[in-house]
């Protein structure tokens, strides 16, 4: 129920179709551990015709070692890069308040990377981290969102 109303907080859970997280280690997030993520929702009746927007999220703590985190968003699809963004998530403001949503133990931020896509099996989005290491000490999880577009509406 926890973990519903944290997804919640940045996007409608209802809208929301896909979404996965991954634990990240307590000791930092090395460069070489690249995350993979096939972004496919459960319900893949009628996929072709459905499109979304894919979201990069992060789920940290009260407390995070650093003040901004940033990672590198690559969008594949069959094994041609569609995409390279740069991701930079501001976690805490100047007097060390988070800024996601969230309360008490763990907050979240979220940007979208990719807007009005058709999802595949050979779709994939990899998540790189490009902050040093240590500075992803005891931050939470990161995840890839797949929400029903909105751009034509």
């Amino acid at each position: 129920m926890a973990a519903l109303l944290l997804c919640g907080a940045c996007r409608h859970v209802n809208d929301m179709e896909y979404a996965r997280f991954e634990r990240l280690p307590a000791d930092g997030w090395d460069p070489v551990d690249v995350r993979e993520f096939n972004p496919m929702p459960a319900d893949t009746v009628g996929l072709a015709a459905k499109r979304y927007d894919l979201a990069v999220m992060l789920r940290y703590g009260r407390r995070p070692v650093a003040e901004e985190l940033r990672l590198l968003a690559t969008t594949v699809l069959s094994d041609s890069v569609l995409r390279c963004d740069t991701v930079t998530f501001r976690l805490v403001d100047a007097e060390g308040t988070p800024l996601g949503k969230g309360a008490g133990f763990a907050y979240e931020l979220a940007d979208t990377i990719v807007r009005d896509i058709s999802l595949s099996p050979d779709l994939r989005v990899e998540l790189t981290p490009l902050t040093a290491p240590e500075a992803w000490r005891n931050e939470l999880a990161v995840a890839v969102t797949a929400t029903a577009s909105r751009v034509f509406e």
